[in-house]
């Protein structure tokens, strides 16, 4: 469930590999998918019983949930980094555009070398709170503040947006990216961090798109 391709690198399978794959979509059974991407290449390995689902954490993101998350920019702003998929450069930028953009920022480490990595960075961190790194203190955050989401981590920007939170996800790899060519969650190629104080100031709408009638199609077959 749920179920993600990794990377846009070329991924040479070798027969051994294809038997795997295939022993572990067991052929009985529909196998949900996060993104129209990973079908169509577990497609092309020949594993056709998938069916794209989005991410099922992105399930409640209904049209009535999206119409109350707000259109204009909140006074607080939780971020994220992501050590492991490092770029100082736009990384930096980006937290300077925050900095310059909003009244006090919410720093959550998805993971403790996030914290190393954000201290690295040469920034203004007289508004900066570091939370610690844990689910329980982000959600606390998210429920008390005024605020909006900006940062790295993909599902740390869902999390947000299951908040209710108006959230705009800086999207580092494929995941982001392919998830949001079929779902419209706000994304911003990093490589586009130019871009990112015109949209924190302007107003905008939440509006993702959920592929309701594949989801009962997969919850369905649970009850055969």
């Amino acid at each position: 469930m749920g179920y993600g391709w990794g990377n846009y690198n070329k991924f040479y399978t070798d027969p051994y590999t294809k038997w795997v794959y295939r022993r572990l979509f067991n052929n009985g059974m529909q196998h949900a998918v996060r993104d129209e991407y990973t079908q169509r290449k577990l497609t092309e390995l020949g594993i056709t019983n998938v069916i794209y689902t989005a991410c099922p954490t992105m399930w409640n993101l209904t049209p009535e949930h999206c119409k109350k998350i707000p259109t204009a920019k909140a006074q607080s702003v939780m971020t994220t980094l992501t050590a492991y998929h490092a770029d100082k450069d736009r990384d930096k930028q980006m937290m300077n555009i925050l900095v310059s953009s909003y009244n006090q920022i919410f720093f959550w480490p998805q993971q403790i070398e996030d914290i190393d990595y954000l201290r690295l960075l040469d920034f203004d961190k007289s508004k900066l709170t570091i939370l610690s790194p844990s689910l329980k203190e982000y959600d606390k955050i998210l429920a008390s503040e005024n605020i909006d989401y900006v940062g790295t981590r993909l599902h740390g920007g869902i999390r947000a947006l299951n908040f209710g939170r108006r959230t705009l996800i800086i999207s580092i790899d494929n995941r982001a990216t392919e998830i949001n060519k079929t779902s419209n969650i706000p994304i911003l190629n990093r490589t586009d961090i130019d871009y990112l104080k015109g949209i924190i100031d302007t107003n905008f709408s939440t509006n993702v798109f959920l592929p309701h009638e594949n989801i009962t199609k997969w919850k369905q077959q649970f009850h055969k």
